[in-house]
């Protein structure tokens, strides 16, 4: 019995490399949205509203939260990588979390311009 019969097998990286690249350019495009968002503050008093600047966080977190599923999903794809069958359940989990972090800006978003649209702001 050799070496490679006796080690668990590994899993490929393809959601890795496909959140990477879906990640990558989504966080590239946003930046520059990102830097508009300060346009959100030009109206008299609208820096004291707190719909505008849960508005302005929840874009400006978007690319950080991009990099930050890049980074965790090669990290938790190279520890989870040759765990058994019985922990590959919550490696795949783990990986599908971090792989999801940017989502949390896109709800934030969505909840916090809801509120803002209603408002009349």
């Amino acid at each position: 019995m050799s070496a490679d019969e006796s080690s668990p097998p590994t899993v490929k990286p393809l959601a890795a490399v496909l959140t990477t690249v879906a990640w990558s350019l989504s966080g590239a495009a946003s930046v520059f949205v990102g830097m508009m968002s300060v346009m959100l503050f030009d109206a008299p008093g609208s820096e004291e509203d707190a719909r505008v600047w849960a508005v302005a966080l929840s874009v400006w977190s978007f690319p950080v939260l991009c990099l930050l599923s890049i980074l965790g999903g090669w990290v938790t794809w190279f520890v989870t990588r040759r765990w058994e069958a019985a922990r590959a359940r919550r490696g795949r989990f783990v990986r599908l979390v971090v792989a999801g972090l940017p989502f949390l800006s896109i709800v934030a978003f969505a909840i916090s311009f809801a509120f803002l649209a209603a408002s009349g702001s």
